[in-house]
């Protein structure tokens, strides 16, 4: 048999970041927002234990004080996406999670982001709101490759990768830290 399919080779990258999405003085505003905010504890859809630990979140949902904040995120997926994904997408169609690790041993163990039945999640975005030096441990690393990826820890920094990546972070050893997370929606995968 001759012939088949004609093939385009894979560029879809694993991950992409932008430096200072957000000045230092913004991500203290977030913070200061944030936490006037109901808090709950964090859980994974399905309440499995021990997934994640000592971690609060935060639902931020679109508002006139806030939604600078989803523009200038907005702004940045679609740029991200254009030059790395090129997936179709078309909308932050879920609130910002504000996620604050509070105490040592606070992680997410491994994970993706994509779930059945629920809006097609194509790429996960995490903004870095802390200081890279304000705590250690508590790492966002992306599982691609035999060694994981680390993604960047500088303050206002914005990591994208898809949604399917099996991602986790690490627990904290000491300090706190504040990250935004999101997920960028779209048509079934085709």
């Amino acid at each position: 048999m001759s012939g088949g399919w004609n093939l385009k080779l894979d560029e879809v990258h694993h991950s992409a970041w932008q430096f200072d999405v957000f000045s230092k003085k913004e991500c203290l505003e977030i913070i200061k927002y944030a936490k006037k905010q109901k808090s709950q504890k964090a859980i994974t859809d399905d309440n499995t234990p021990n997934i994640r630990k000592y971690t609060d979140i935060y639902w931020l949902s679109q508002a006139q004080e806030i939604n600078w904040v989803f523009e200038k995120i907005t702004n940045v997926v679609l740029n991200l996406n254009e030059q790395f994904f090129k997936f179709n997408i078309f909308a932050l169609n879920e609130p910002l999670q504000f996620t604050h690790y509070f105490k040592k041993g606070a992680c997410y163990k491994k994970h993706v982001d994509r779930t059945y039945n629920r809006p097609v999640r194509k790429l996960s975005v995490s903004v870095q709101l802390t200081d890279s030096f304000a705590y250690e441990g508590c790492d966002l690393l992306l599982h691609n490759e035999t060694t994981p990826t680390k993604c960047k820890k500088e303050i206002g920094s914005l990591t994208i990768f898809p949604s399917y990546t099996l991602h986790e972070v690490t627990e904290l050893q000491q300090g706190e830290r504040f990250a935004l997370v999101t997920w960028v929606t779209g048509n079934s995968f085709q």
